[in-house]
């Protein structure tokens, strides 16, 4: 968060992939005392990320096959790869992705790269 703090101005946009906020899906989903988890949301909202920064939050969303698919697919060393856990969490971010991220764009993210690679073909446009 310093280091994002100290660049903004220097960039038109900064884009994250998750926020402080996503702790409070995966805090749902992997702690079960209640004690622990009104510690962890006290000092989640300590952090002050000044919401004036923030444009746009969207939200990236395949189907839960595909992205358990995909997820098989990268096979990152230390990633889970459990497909109870995998789906636990996109039921998680389902059930709670407007309270904590109400003024969310959903944009279901179902094509791998070579449909949209062919898309953009047609439509004549390049991209890197």
């Amino acid at each position: 968060m310093k280091y994002i703090f100290s660049i903004i101005g220097h960039y038109d946009y900064i884009i994250l992939d998750r926020t402080h906020l996503d702790t409070e899906f995966f805090t749902t989903l992997s702690i079960k005392d209640d004690d622990y988890c009104e510690y962890l949301k006290i000092r989640r909202d300590q952090i002050k990320y000044p919401i004036d920064n923030i444009r746009i939050v969207i939200y990236v969303k395949p189907i839960v096959e595909n992205m358990l698919e995909r997820q098989q697919e990268r096979n990152r060393p230390g990633e889970t790869r459990d497909e109870t856990y995998l789906r636990d969490v996109y039921d998680i971010y389902e059930e709670l992705i407007y309270s904590i991220y109400p003024e969310h764009v959903l944009i279901e993210n179902n094509f791998d790269t070579s449909e949209y690679s062919r898309y953009f073909d047609y439509l004549g446009l390049y991209y890197l």
